[in-house]
Protein backbone atom coordinates (compact mmCIF):
# COMPACT_ATOMS: atom_id res chain seq x y z
CA UNK A 1 0.00 0.00 0.00
CA UNK A 2 1.20 3.28 -1.05
CA UNK A 3 0.32 6.12 1.65
CA UNK A 4 -0.02 9.76 0.44
CA UNK A 5 3.18 11.56 0.35
CA UNK A 6 2.89 15.16 1.91
CA UNK A 7 3.44 18.07 -0.18
CA UNK A 8 6.14 19.20 1.40
CA UNK A 9 7.91 16.07 1.47
CA UNK A 10 7.37 15.63 -2.55
CA UNK A 11 8.90 19.34 -2.20
CA UNK A 12 12.19 18.98 -0.31
CA UNK A 13 12.53 15.26 -2.75
CA UNK A 14 12.49 17.59 -5.90
CA UNK A 15 15.45 19.85 -4.65
CA UNK A 16 16.85 17.75 -1.93
CA UNK A 17 20.73 17.00 -3.79
CA UNK A 18 20.74 20.37 -4.60
CA UNK A 19 20.33 21.88 -1.16
CA UNK A 20 23.47 22.25 1.22
CA UNK A 21 24.04 20.44 4.41
CA UNK A 22 22.83 23.05 6.30
CA UNK A 23 19.53 23.65 4.86
CA UNK A 24 19.12 19.99 4.51
CA UNK A 25 19.40 19.78 8.34
CA UNK A 26 16.91 22.85 8.79
CA UNK A 27 14.40 21.57 6.32
CA UNK A 28 14.46 17.89 8.24
CA UNK A 29 14.06 19.77 11.17
CA UNK A 30 11.15 21.46 10.56
CA UNK A 31 9.51 18.53 8.75
CA UNK A 32 9.56 16.23 12.18
CA UNK A 33 8.91 18.72 14.42
CA UNK A 34 5.57 19.09 12.17
CA UNK A 35 4.79 15.43 12.70
CA UNK A 36 6.65 14.03 9.63
CA UNK A 37 8.72 10.89 10.85
CA UNK A 38 12.16 10.09 9.67
CA UNK A 39 11.65 6.69 8.55
CA UNK A 40 8.87 8.26 5.98
CA UNK A 41 11.40 10.52 4.74
CA UNK A 42 14.48 8.69 4.51
CA UNK A 43 12.13 6.53 2.26
CA UNK A 44 11.34 9.26 0.36
CA UNK A 45 14.29 10.81 0.09
CA UNK A 46 16.09 7.08 -1.00
CA UNK A 47 18.44 7.24 1.89
CA UNK A 48 18.88 5.90 6.15
CA UNK A 49 17.19 7.24 8.54
CA UNK A 50 20.03 7.09 10.55
CA UNK A 51 21.77 9.54 7.51
CA UNK A 52 19.06 11.97 8.39
CA UNK A 53 19.39 12.17 11.91
CA UNK A 54 23.13 12.54 11.62
CA UNK A 55 22.62 15.36 9.23
CA UNK A 56 19.51 17.11 11.47
CA UNK A 57 22.08 17.61 13.96
CA UNK A 58 23.74 20.60 12.30
CA UNK A 59 19.84 22.57 12.89
CA UNK A 60 20.74 23.15 16.52
CA UNK A 61 24.39 24.33 15.98
CA UNK A 62 24.91 27.62 17.27
CA UNK A 63 24.38 30.86 14.86
CA UNK A 64 28.04 31.38 15.07
CA UNK A 65 28.94 27.91 13.78
CA UNK A 66 26.59 27.85 11.22
CA UNK A 67 28.17 31.05 9.94
CA UNK A 68 30.99 29.43 10.19
CA UNK A 69 30.15 26.57 7.92
CA UNK A 70 28.47 29.02 5.18
CA UNK A 71 31.99 30.95 5.09
CA UNK A 72 33.80 27.90 5.02
CA UNK A 73 36.17 28.55 7.76
CA UNK A 74 34.73 25.51 9.05
CA UNK A 75 33.75 21.86 7.39
CA UNK A 76 30.06 20.83 7.84
CA UNK A 77 31.46 17.73 9.01
CA UNK A 78 34.23 19.57 11.75
CA UNK A 79 31.08 21.25 13.08
CA UNK A 80 29.51 18.25 14.31
CA UNK A 81 32.04 16.37 15.82
CA UNK A 82 34.36 19.14 17.30
CA UNK A 83 33.10 19.04 20.83
CA UNK A 84 33.82 15.30 20.85
CA UNK A 85 36.93 14.26 21.79
CA UNK A 86 36.99 9.89 21.75
CA UNK A 87 39.20 8.46 24.17
CA UNK A 88 41.94 6.50 22.23
CA UNK A 89 41.61 3.25 20.60
CA UNK A 90 42.72 0.27 22.42
CA UNK A 91 45.94 -1.48 21.28
CA UNK A 92 43.98 -5.07 21.62
CA UNK A 93 43.48 -7.09 18.09
CA UNK A 94 41.18 -9.75 18.01
CA UNK A 95 43.62 -12.91 17.51
CA UNK A 96 44.20 -14.44 14.26
CA UNK A 97 45.80 -17.06 12.82
CA UNK A 98 48.67 -15.75 10.71
CA UNK A 99 52.23 -16.00 9.81
CA UNK A 100 53.94 -12.84 10.16
CA UNK A 101 57.14 -11.56 7.95
CA UNK A 102 59.38 -8.74 8.99
CA UNK A 103 60.12 -6.24 6.07
CA UNK A 104 62.00 -2.74 5.14
CA UNK A 105 61.00 -0.35 7.61
CA UNK A 106 59.31 1.64 4.69
CA UNK A 107 56.53 -0.55 4.63
CA UNK A 108 54.33 -2.18 7.64
CA UNK A 109 54.93 -5.54 9.11
CA UNK A 110 53.47 -7.84 6.74
CA UNK A 111 50.74 -10.09 7.96
CA UNK A 112 49.47 -13.22 6.12
CA UNK A 113 45.84 -14.47 7.42
CA UNK A 114 46.08 -18.13 6.78
CA UNK A 115 42.11 -18.13 6.99
CA UNK A 116 39.17 -15.91 8.67
CA UNK A 117 39.62 -14.74 11.61
CA UNK A 118 36.38 -16.94 13.18
CA UNK A 119 36.30 -14.10 16.44
CA UNK A 120 33.01 -12.26 16.08
CA UNK A 121 33.10 -11.22 19.56
CA UNK A 122 36.53 -9.96 19.04
CA UNK A 123 36.05 -7.96 15.79
CA UNK A 124 32.78 -6.31 17.63
CA UNK A 125 34.96 -5.11 20.49
CA UNK A 126 37.20 -3.42 18.03
CA UNK A 127 34.48 -1.86 16.00
CA UNK A 128 33.10 0.02 19.12
CA UNK A 129 36.32 0.88 19.91
CA UNK A 130 36.59 2.35 16.53
CA UNK A 131 33.50 4.35 16.24
CA UNK A 132 34.42 5.84 19.75
CA UNK A 133 37.68 7.06 18.68
CA UNK A 134 36.62 8.10 15.16
CA UNK A 135 33.14 9.69 14.80
CA UNK A 136 31.53 10.02 18.92
CA UNK A 137 31.75 8.71 22.40
CA UNK A 138 27.53 8.94 22.27
CA UNK A 139 26.77 5.36 22.81
CA UNK A 140 23.22 6.33 20.31
CA UNK A 141 25.30 7.75 18.30
CA UNK A 142 27.92 5.05 17.59
CA UNK A 143 24.36 2.26 17.54
CA UNK A 144 23.62 4.31 14.38
CA UNK A 145 26.98 4.45 12.76
CA UNK A 146 27.41 1.11 13.26
CA UNK A 147 23.98 0.45 11.71
CA UNK A 148 24.47 1.98 8.52
CA UNK A 149 28.31 0.15 8.36
CA UNK A 150 25.92 -3.28 8.22
CA UNK A 151 24.47 -1.81 5.73
CA UNK A 152 27.06 -0.35 3.37
CA UNK A 153 28.74 -3.72 3.47
CA UNK A 154 25.66 -5.67 2.67
CA UNK A 155 24.51 -3.41 0.04
CA UNK A 156 28.54 -2.18 -1.76
CA UNK A 157 30.47 -5.93 -0.98
CA UNK A 158 33.36 -4.74 -3.04
CA UNK A 159 35.43 -2.15 -0.85
CA UNK A 160 36.65 -0.85 -4.30
CA UNK A 161 33.41 0.63 -4.98
CA UNK A 162 34.00 2.47 -1.50
CA UNK A 163 36.73 4.92 -2.73
CA UNK A 164 39.31 3.44 -0.70
CA UNK A 165 42.80 3.98 -1.64
CA UNK A 166 44.74 0.81 -2.86
CA UNK A 167 46.58 -0.93 0.44
CA UNK A 168 49.86 -2.95 0.32
CA UNK A 169 48.40 -6.95 0.06
CA UNK A 170 50.39 -8.08 3.50
CA UNK A 171 49.21 -5.16 5.52
CA UNK A 172 48.73 -5.31 9.06
CA UNK A 173 45.37 -4.77 10.88
CA UNK A 174 46.05 -1.84 12.52
CA UNK A 175 47.72 -0.37 9.00
CA UNK A 176 44.70 -1.16 6.92
CA UNK A 177 42.23 0.01 9.61
CA UNK A 178 44.42 3.47 9.72
CA UNK A 179 44.32 3.45 6.15
CA UNK A 180 41.07 2.05 4.23
CA UNK A 181 39.02 5.79 4.67
CA UNK A 182 37.92 6.79 1.05
CA UNK A 183 39.07 8.99 -0.63
CA UNK A 184 36.03 11.37 -0.92
CA UNK A 185 35.05 12.59 2.63
CA UNK A 186 31.61 13.95 2.60
CA UNK A 187 30.67 14.23 6.40
CA UNK A 188 31.24 12.42 9.16
CA UNK A 189 28.74 9.92 9.39
CA UNK A 190 28.88 9.00 5.87
CA UNK A 191 32.76 8.89 5.85
CA UNK A 192 33.25 6.94 9.21
CA UNK A 193 30.58 4.60 8.13
CA UNK A 194 32.05 3.58 4.88
CA UNK A 195 35.39 3.70 6.65
CA UNK A 196 34.21 0.69 8.89
CA UNK A 197 32.55 -1.14 6.55
CA UNK A 198 35.73 -0.90 4.23
CA UNK A 199 37.67 -2.24 6.65
CA UNK A 200 35.40 -4.91 7.96
CA UNK A 201 35.01 -6.02 4.20
CA UNK A 202 38.58 -6.46 4.02
CA UNK A 203 39.44 -7.70 6.91
CA UNK A 204 36.14 -9.95 8.09
CA UNK A 205 35.91 -11.81 4.16
CA UNK A 206 33.16 -14.21 6.08
CA UNK A 207 30.03 -12.71 5.88
CA UNK A 208 28.46 -14.63 8.47
CA UNK A 209 31.21 -13.82 10.95
CA UNK A 210 30.60 -10.13 9.70
CA UNK A 211 26.98 -9.99 10.57
CA UNK A 212 27.65 -11.38 14.24
CA UNK A 213 30.03 -8.93 15.09
CA UNK A 214 28.00 -6.28 14.03
CA UNK A 215 25.39 -7.81 15.48
CA UNK A 216 27.53 -8.17 18.59
CA UNK A 217 28.80 -4.43 18.51
CA UNK A 218 25.23 -3.22 18.58
CA UNK A 219 23.75 -5.23 21.22
CA UNK A 220 26.93 -3.61 23.10
CA UNK A 221 26.63 0.15 22.85
CA UNK A 222 23.19 -0.26 23.32
CA UNK A 223 23.59 -1.40 26.79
Amino acid sequence: MRFNVPPAVSQLKSRWNRLSFLEQAEAINDLVNRGISRRALARELGCSEALLRHIQKASSLPASVKESILTRRISFRAAITSSKEPPKLSSKLPTLQCKVELVSSTRPPSIKVSQPTNDAKGWAKLIVEFAIKKYSTDRGDCHQLIKEAGDVAHAIPNPKRLNIRPLPPEASVEYVIEHSRPERQLDAFTDVSRWLAGWLLMLVPDKQVRYEALEFAIRDVSH
